[in-house]
């Protein structure tokens, strides 16, 4: 009987990713794991770096126009409200 070993591709904290021989993709994202093909996997991280960049963006909007206290980062509900402002004004950054 052969064994057939995932390939890890790439781990940090509870997140993990690895192929397996039958050209499947696992997504372990703590206690849930995602099976996705590799087309699947680069159009996901392609969407994360956008949302992640996208974040980013935000905050720093956030930061410059709430400069009077940036030692405490803005609730959740501003940052909705925010992100919900920016992306009704069709902002090029937000896609």
């Amino acid at each position: 009987m052969s064994s057939h070993k995932n390939t890890l591709l790439a781990k940090s904290g509870q997140f993990q990713v690895d192929s397996t021989p039958y050209g499947v993709v696992n997504l372990h994202l703590g206690q849930v794991s995602i099976r996705v093909s590799p087309r699947a996997l680069i159009h996901l991280a392609s969407v994360l770096n956008t949302a992640s960049d996208n974040y980013m963006s935000l905050i720093a909007h956030l930061q410059s126009s709430h400069c009077a206290d940036i030692s405490s980062p803005p609730s959740t509900e501003a940052i909705t409200k925010d992100f919900l402002s920016l992306t009704q004004k069709g902002d090029d950054k937000i896609h």
